[in-house]
């Protein structure tokens, strides 16, 4: 759950928590045909290398300039046109061939400077651009030699070393006002270190694959080469085969052919994947899918448990269940761990295989269960950390024998392991040694991925609050030049932001992957400031073929895009529920997909008196709910249920790293407020009464933010902010002692009009003796098309009434109608269903079993060509009424195209001795 403050095992079986000038004055140009040599009057022998990323690590320079043509050529060396390498090679090199180097060279050629040049492996003329590979480049597996005279030249010892020469030649133009010009000179360039990468937890979050595909052309374009795809966490697992139906979810997983496809556009850029798994531990997902976690029995369903065969809660971390880990006790285990290996190490061409391999909870040493496996197993075995050597040692083995090396995280090495001891041909991405050197490791060779200052992981919420240390990356990191230190490693963590969009990653993470490319490939330390360095990574801009994320837009609708109700909901399809309650609690959104998630201990806990149905209390520090949210430009309107319990000076609702909208805004009397982080404070005349729920409403124009409570204007400030949507609570953990609820936020400016209509008055317990309220949540569900939406978020029953016996109280309604739409081409068809929780009280903590509700689906209306039908009638009080989940409808194969309203007659039935007061239960229907 924690995987950036990685708990290693200690040798006390406890756990650590972290993780000069011319005297010639030219007064002519010398031309060539495709390019113009243009010496300098008075600096020809100026030194300074042109400005790239990294930073060239020589440059003789000659004074001149060159410019490209219309006219140039892309020449390619005929004898080495098919070759991949002609000298020195390293594991990981994509093997591209230097005939498809100069494609891609060509595509971004054009795309940099607007010219279209011709490939040819005819002899070069002057004004051409040369490609060769030499096995004399002088430049290492990865490096280039590159001359520009009235010619410009690469040539390198392989077609990775001639693809790194053309992105320093299409970062020079791109900086170059007309796109064409570069100076003249030249470089033997080559890297200090073969490992410069980049993990992206691909477990705990889906990413869109154009994403992937950007990222692999920003790695690229700053020269890293390794990118890790950890596909499995806890939470979620990513990779789908037909051979595990279930394991992954399909729409937020990726399939071989998708992994192809990814495999394709890195070769062409020289970034090598690396498929991340995860034995024995961070494995919940696994080990429930296969029944083979710490608390399961050696049955092949994990039935049997007992204190001598499995280890419980009391073993493992508070914040995670027992399947957390594999069973290392269990044969199984090991089966399971090669079956996966063998299904998933065929879809990937490079050389490793990240394996995970720490944080196994050092409590399961004491579990009854593993001390006595080790005594029956004592010559083998005599402590949990042999048990995870010698599974390490067992995968690495499998791994060997596919022709490929063993990746594991450091944390082993802190076991008492006696009898086992990992394979020195392992290789260890260190997190833990903030040099990468640590002696512990002398054995091995490394990776290294921690540094002062969290200086290389990024894991933004506001419980780990890692972000890469920029100024220690530019201005001090000076990578060990030890040949056991491969390179280095920046991870982006998702934990509790396991729903956040990725743009939100990306803008932090784009100029600490820069600063760490740049260093591992020119370990200098540099003249310029850091300020200096991001001028020059806007410069050369983003990579060509770069897509991007689409803008922001703004609606009109009235609509919010998001909606939290604060209601305790399962986490949304595809996720792994791998913690027990209250940690790790899914926060749903119920109007987009920008899910929350609070962290693994000062949880905020859901209750069932909010305004308007649950609500989330928070103590006023570490509580926080991370949301992963990029900034709204204003327009926006944010809307929130607030009962203030206590002061908490500064209490924060909604922050990010540019600002905060405050529910107590820092030294005033408790006024409501926001923060424009570096700038200003703001605070309206509105403080927010002691222990009663008031609806708060922002409404920001540019330049503007009105505040309304209940419905009506309080106070009106003359500055603006976009609307953070980070986390709810600051990134020094200060949130609010109060509860929220039914959370709401709009990319427009709604009127005043707007906002006296949504408010609602809060549900004030008393009144009429029973009235059936339900507060409706949709879950829909991204597979590709299918759609649904809902018309309506609440439906209200009339109050029970005694039925002709005498015996019930009764009362019926109707299901606010849903649409579902399916553009799917395939056409596999669609189901509808719903299951509603037990209806709780609002006041007095009684409640009565949600079987009490019954439904009759009905198809209100079918596109052509549908084949919709209805689900089975359910009778309340029978056979777990709706409480079970219940078909609403469906279509079937081949005729589910179009669009479809369902709807279904609701009816209640209670005992007369049901207790008075207003319930409430959440109804949800997930389309699949």
């Amino acid at each position: 759950m924690i995987e950036h403050w990685r708990t290693p095992l200690r040798k006390n079986g406890g756990i650590c928590l972290m993780r000069k000038a011319l005297s010639i004055l030219w007064t002519a140009l010398v031309t060539t045909a495709g390019l113009m040599a243009v010496p300098q009057a008075a600096q020809a022998a100026e030194s300074a290398a042109p400005p790239t990323i990294p930073a060239l690590t020589n440059w003789t320079a000659t004074g001149g300039t060159l410019t490209l043509s219309a006219d140039a050529r892309i020449v390619v060396d005929n004898t080495t046109a098919g070759e991949w390498t002609v000298g020195p090679t390293q594991a990981g090199i994509t093997q591209q061939t230097l005939n498809q180097v100069a494609a891609g060279f060509a595509t971004d050629l054009a795309a940099v400077t607007g010219l279209s040049l011709p490939i040819t492996h005819d002899a070069a003329r002057p004004g051409d651009i040369t490609l060769g590979l030499s096995a004399d480049s002088g430049a290492g597996p990865e490096g280039y030699r590159l001359v520009v005279d009235t010619s410009l030249h690469i040539t390198a010892g392989t077609s990775a070393g001639a693809f790194y020469g053309g992105r320093s030649i299409l970062q020079i133009l791109r900086q170059d006002p007309t796109h064409t010009t570069v100076p003249t000179g030249s470089t033997t360039d080559s890297p200090a270190k073969p490992i410069r990468g980049v993990l992206l937890d691909m477990g705990r979050k889906y990413w869109q694959p154009g994403y992937i595909e950007d990222l692999i052309r920003e790695m690229a374009w700053v020269k890293a080469n390794v990118l890790v795809m950890h596909f499995a966490e806890a939470e979620g697992f990513r990779l789908n085969s037909p051979d595990y139906p279930g394991l992954a979810d399909p729409a937020s997983s990726y399939t071989q052919a998708q992994m192809q496809q990814f495999h394709q556009l890195a070769a062409a850029n020289n970034v090598t994947i690396m498929p991340g798994f995860e034995f024995p531990g961070h494995a919940a997902v696994v080990a429930d899918y296969f029944r083979i976690g710490f608390g399961d029995g050696p049955n092949a369903d994990g039935s049997g448990a007992t204190a001598a065969n499995s280890c419980g809660q009391d073993y493992t971390h508070g914040w995670v269940t027992p399947a957390f880990t594999m069973n290392l006790t269990n044969p199984r285990t090991l089966q399971v761990s090669q079956q996966l290996l063998a299904t998933f190490m065929p879809w990937f061409t490079g050389p490793y295989v990240h394996i995970g391999g720490d944080e196994v909870p050092g409590g399961l040493a004491d579990c009854p269960a593993v001390q006595s496996y080790l005594t029956a197993n004592a010559a083998t075995y005599s402590t949990l950390g042999d048990l995870l050597a010698g599974h390490i040692n067992s995968l690495d083995t499998q791994i060997n024998a596919a022709g490929k090396q063993t990746v594991v995280f450091s944390g082993f090495e802190e076991t008492d392991h006696p009898k086992q001891t990992v394979d020195t041909d392992v290789i260890v991405m260190d997190w833990q040694h903030e040099t990468g050197t640590s002696p512990t490791l002398a054995a091995y060779r490394t990776i290294q991925a921690a540094a002062p200052g969290s200086g290389l992981y990024l894991t933004p919420n506001n419980y780990h609050r890692s972000y890469p240390n920029q100024p220690w990356l530019h201005e001090e990191w000076q990578p060990s030049t030890g040949a056991s230190m491969l390179g280095g490693m920046m991870s982006v963590w998702a934990d509790y932001n396991m729903w956040a969009e990725d743009r939100f990653f990306e803008d932090l993470a784009a100029t600490p992957r820069a600063l760490m490319a740049a260093k591992l490939w020119n370990t200098a330390l540099p003249t310029e400031s850091l300020d200096g360095f991001q001028s020059r990574l806007s410069r050369i801009g983003k990579a060509p073929g770069h897509v991007g994320f689409p803008a922001q837009t703004h609606s009109t609708d009235g609509k919010p895009i998001h909606l939290y109700p604060m209601d305790p909901a399962a986490y949304p399809a595809g996720w792994h529920d791998a913690a027990p309650s209250p940690h790790v609690r899914a926060v749903r959104d119920t109007a987009g997909t920008l899910h929350g998630s609070t962290y693994i201990i000062d949880n905020p806990l859901f209750a069932n008196d909010g305004a308007r149905g649950s609500v989330l209390r928070f103590a006023g520090s570490g509580d926080g709910v991370g949301l992963g949210g990029s900034d709204i430009a204003e327009p926006w309107t944010y809307s929130v249920w607030v009962r203030r319990t206590g002061n908490q000076p500064d209490a924060t609702l909604l922050a990010s790293k540019t600002g905060a909208i405050k529910l107590e805004q820092y030294d005033t009397e408790a006024l409501v407020g926001f923060t424009r982080s570096g700038t200003a404070d703001y605070s309206f005349p509105y403080s927010v009464p002691m222990d009663q729920w008031v609806q708060l409403t922002f409404v920001t124009t540019p330049g503007t933010t009105t505040l309304y409570a209940n419905g009506a204007q309080v106070g009106q400030v003359d500055a603006s902010i976009p609307l953070p949507m980070h986390t709810i609570g600051q990134g020094n953990g200060t949130t609010l002692k109060g509860d929220l609820d039914n959370m709401a936020v709009y990319s427009q400016a709604l009127t005043q009009a707007q906002v006296t209509a949504q408010y609602l008055p809060p549900v004030v317990p008393g009144g009429d003796p029973l009235s059936g309220t339900q507060i409706i949540t949709t879950t829909v569900e991204n597979t590709g098309a299918l759609t649904m939406t809902v018309d309506g978020a609440a439906v209200t029953l009339p109050s029970p009434e005694l039925t002709p016996a005498g015996d019930r109280l009764a009362t019926s309604g109707a299901l606010n109608t849903v649409q579902v739409t399916d553009l799917r081409s395939a056409d596999p068809g669609w189901n509808v269903n719903g299951q509603v929780t037990d209806f709780a009280a609002a006041e007095g903590g009684a409640s009565f079993d949600g079987s009490a509700l019954g439904w009759t689906p009905t198809v209100v209306k079918a596109g052509d060509g549908q084949q919709v039908t209805a689900g089975q009638p359910v009778a309340p009080a029978t056979d777990g009424g709706v409480k079970t989940a219940r078909l609403l409808g469906q279509a079937v194969a081949g005729h589910g195209r179009g669009t479809a309203v369902l709807g279904a007659d609701l009816s209640l039935s209670l005992a007369t001795t049901t207790a008075p007061g207003t319930y409430r239960a959440t109804l949800t229907v997930t389309a699949i």
